[in-house]
């Protein structure tokens, strides 16, 4: 939090907020892995719902799993 507010100087909608102003218990870290479809089709929906993205939700177009599984090696 203290690098958000460093680095957003003179934001009025920032003045006086501190880093006690946020629950970070409600931060959650999980090991890196596959994205699992239902939570790739729920952020898809809740995007196209706010007009982010057009189209239907199609898992072979929106997840490449040659590119996650990549990924994730690299981050182990």
């Amino acid at each position: 939090m203290a690098y958000y507010l460093r680095d957003f100087p003179g934001y009025p909608e920032l003045a006086g907020v501190t880093p006690d102003d946020f629950d970070l218990n409600r931060v959650q870290l999980k090991e890196p892995g596959p994205i699992p479809e239902r939570e790739a089709r729920w952020a898809w929906e809740w995007m196209s719902s706010w007009g982010v993205l057009e189209g239907s939700f199609d898992v072979g177009a929106q997840i490449n799993r040659r590119v996650e599984r990549e990924a994730t090696r690299m981050l182990r």
